[in-house]
């Protein structure tokens, strides 16, 4: 990953790097990613983590709802927090997302606080 330093991407006393999923839960892991597919309707893009490594990673964002309800935005300001970290094979992984819309939700009666539990990639 560009622009990481290596003590960034360490987990926090773990001594190893903690990655997370970009592809829906799938084999895609990256370590700090600046964008990550959701669901087949919704991605996040845009990501400044400000911790990373620890029990959990925090990150400010967008929320891109490729479908939005109408009267509702594409776009949404986002506080993303990674959690759920666990070995997924050799890998320390986040298995969890969770969203909170800090303005407006892309489709109708979305909460303002969502979560994606992947679990480990296959």
């Amino acid at each position: 990953m560009v622009g990481i330093s290596a003590a960034a991407a360490l987990g926090a006393g773990a001594g190893r790097a903690v990655f997370i999923s970009v592809a829906a839960g799938g084999n895609d892991l990256a370590i700090m990613p600046a964008r990550i597919h959701l669901v087949s309707n919704e991605d996040l893009s845009r990501l400044a983590w400000s911790t990373w490594g620890g029990r959990t990673a925090l990150a400010t964002g967008r929320d891109h709802g490729n479908f939005p309800s109408p009267g509702h935005r594409a776009y949404n300001p986002v506080r993303v927090v990674a959690a759920g970290r666990r070995m997924c094979g050799r890998k320390l992984v986040y298995t969890t997302i969770r969203l909170h819309f800090t303005k407006g939700v892309p489709y109708a009666g979305q909460p303002h606080r969502t979560r994606y539990r992947y679990g480990c990639p296959s």
